[in-house]
């Protein structure tokens, strides 16, 4: 298996991690993943997530 998508665009980097924020279209997905694993792994355990 391979991905060849094109990544995470510039344009989103800053909002990666806020509630609410989504790539897909309206109806898709809660738009809570992303913000759920920065409370709990950044807020709550004081751990560190990034991408590149």
């Amino acid at each position: 298996m391979a991905d060849n998508r094109q990544g995470i665009s510039e344009k989103v980097h800053s909002k990666i991690f806020k509630q609410g924020f989504t790539t897909k279209g309206v109806g898709k997905g809660t738009r809570l993943g992303l913000a759920i694993a920065w409370q709990i792994i950044v807020e709550k355990h004081g751990g560190t997530i990034t991408f590149k």
